[in-house]
């Protein structure tokens, strides 16, 4: 993986990476300005008393990575940074990873967003619209040995993590993978071997993760990173697409109940299902571009094809 350890413009980050889809590991040099580097890390550790101190009182998502189906749950963030206090001295059983934490929604101050991904059209479309009362900013705190599946980001969305403190592993395959392999994270030696890029990720670097690629991520030591899922010209195509799969997944899943349902209801119920499954439907990813549609010809374009498949659904009813 490329690394780019001397600060590049905006421009010829869009140039040379965003728009070829191609992963990245970027510098110190991105993250050595935020709060976060600094409040939240003591003797190169997570500070667990500053941040019992300041978020303490918070709910925060918590998931076992000790269970196959990494079961999620929730706790109080004290109660999380005990638990990471009490692994330090004694291994516990359940492997706990707190993660997905929108704490962006509730402090602003902890970090900044990086120049290189402001264009970024779900996050904004989240913020600035009735569409969710969530977005995809993430936390992720996770002890030692605690890891992400392997899997392709949600809406075909490009990702960025950058680390606070701590280190990580990244597996990342280019090409699509077989379906069973999702939402395991592998340890089989001759599959990792496949792996188009591995990374070792340090404490202060940014992984860019572009729309499509495959990947799987273990934290080798106690780790904070910042995450944040996002869209934008360069991968909206690739949304489009994955939409239809999945659409096309659950119809073929649903098909022994179409026969006893009338056409608008079958739809409609695939549409829900499609919701559920991507956080969005058609008619969703319609006023998504809809709000982009006077900034990129490209989703001026989408648009349109988005609306003809809308209308040939609602004409077979």
């Amino acid at each position: 993986m490329e690394r780019l350890e001397e600060e590049v413009s905006p421009e010829a980050f869009w140039k040379d990476y965003i728009q070829k889809l191609k992963p990245c590991l970027i510098g110190n040099w991105l993250t050595d300005s935020w709060s976060s580097r600094k409040d939240w890390v003591k003797e190169e550790r997570i500070d667990v008393d500053f941040l019992m101190e300041k978020y303490g009182h918070l709910q925060v998502p918590v998931t076992n990575c000790s269970t196959e189906d990494f079961k999620c749950s929730s706790m109080l963030f004290r109660e999380y940074l005990r638990y990471l206090q009490e692994r330090r001295r004694n291994a516990s059983e359940d492997i706990l990873y707190c993660k997905d934490w929108h704490l962006a929604l509730i402090d602003k101050t902890f970090y900044e967003w990086p120049e290189f991904f402001r264009k970024d059209w779900l996050n904004e479309y989240c913020l600035k619209t009735d569409f969710s009362d969530s977005d995809y900013r993430f936390v992720y705190i996770g002890v030692k040995d605690t890891k992400t599946p392997l899997h392709r980001d949600v809406l075909a969305s490009h990702s960025w993590s950058s680390n606070v403190v701590g280190k990580k592993l990244w597996h990342f395959w280019k090409d699509p993978l077989p379906e069973r392999l999702l939402g395991t994270y592998s340890t089989d030696g001759e599959f990792l071997k496949t792996a188009d890029l591995v990374v070792v990720q340090n404490s202060g670097e940014t992984i860019f993760v572009p729309s499509g690629w495959f990947h799987q991520v273990k934290n080798l030591e106690d780790t904070i990173s910042i995450n944040h899922n996002w869209i934008n010209e360069a991968s909206i195509q690739n949304t489009w697409k994955h939409l239809l799969e999945e659409l096309k997944a659950v119809e073929e899943e649903l098909e022994y109940l179409h026969s006893g349902m009338e056409d608008a209801e079958w739809t409609e119920t695939c549409q829900k299902i499609l919701k559920a499954q991507t956080s969005m439907d058609f008619e969703d990813f319609r006023k998504f571009l809809q709000f982009f549609e006077d900034r990129a010809q490209i989703a001026k374009d989408l648009l349109i094809e988005v609306q003809k498949s809308i209308s040939a659904s609602k004409s077979e009813e």
